[in-house]
């Protein structure tokens, strides 16, 4: 039978004793990539065997050393490329979620049927969702991507491979710039002439907390987003998006910098 779905699990090894199978059913048409990062203080196959008890014998992994996600992603994506056939998905995401493989599957056969390189769909909580999304099959603009989450794509391995998309290893947390990658990567698919559909459908349950919202605890942390800019935007498109999105998300960071810091942190990003 022709696996439909690849699902690519990033973690690190002290997180691997805290996973719970039931958050990662078992489909026959659905294979699963770990990639592990992180400092090891176990033998290899206590985590493999761990590994296995949690996602079954139909799942491929891999260890690495040192840290960042981006760097973890590509290793699942390696894998995943080594094993899987051109008629596959990648669902690319995190260890803290729940996956809805019947959602992901029926999606996944939607987007083979119709040739699209990458869908984008939704994540649900025990409040409702994960954030406000369309209500309808919308394709997503180059700032439309900041709206996406890793846990919301589904990525043709086909185009993945062709075109060697791989994440930016200068963005994600662990990284030069601690945010931004999953921007970065949707734009990579735009530019290579794919197009990024978004799909009412939930794909996962994920707890009720992103990341994505604290983008000013830090110096870092805002100059990763000037750099996000200018990555995709050249660098003058990426000075002015970062003077607009100073201006309006001024609401969210007033407590923690005045406007004048702000900008001139996100500037510094966008300039580097």
């Amino acid at each position: 039978m022709c696996l439909m779905v690849s699902i690519l699990i990033s973690t690190i090894y002290d997180r691997i004793d805290l996973l719970n199978e039931k958050n990662y059913p078992q489909n026959p048409e659905v294979t699963y990539f770990i990639s592990c990062q992180g400092y090891r203080n176990k033998e290899i196959r206590h985590y493999e065997e761990a590994l296995i008890s949690i996602f079954g014998k139909n799942c491929n992994y891999s260890f690495m050393e040192g840290y960042g996600l981006s760097k973890n992603r590509n290793n699942a994506i390696t894998l995943a490329l080594s094993k899987s056939n051109n008629d596959t998905y990648f669902y690319i995401c995190d260890d803290d979620i729940s996956i809805d493989i019947d959602s992901l599957l029926k999606v996944s056969a939607i987007a083979s049927h119709e040739k699209l390189v990458c869908v984008v769909g939704m994540v649900k909580t025990i409040n409702g969702y994960f954030k406000n999304y369309p209500a309808k099959q919308r394709t997503y603009s180059r700032l439309d991507c900041s709206k996406v989450s890793s846990v919301e794509m589904l990525v043709c391995s086909d185009f993945i491979e062709k075109n060697k998309l791989h994440f930016d290893e200068r963005f994600g947390l662990g990284a030069e710039y601690p945010s931004g990658e999953e921007f970065v990567f949707c734009n990579d698919i735009i530019s290579l002439g794919g197009k990024v559909r978004f799909f009412p459908i939930a794909f996962c349950e994920h707890p009720p907390v992103s990341s994505g919202s604290d983008f000013f605890s830090s110096h870092n942390k805002v100059i990763a987003k000037g750099a996000m800019f200018t990555r995709v935007f050249g660098k003058v498109g990426g000075v002015v998006l970062s003077l607009i999105f100073a201006f309006k998300k001024k609401s969210q960071y007033r407590g923690s910098l005045t406007f004048f810091e702000f900008t001139k942190q996100i500037i510094k990003g966008a300039l580097r």
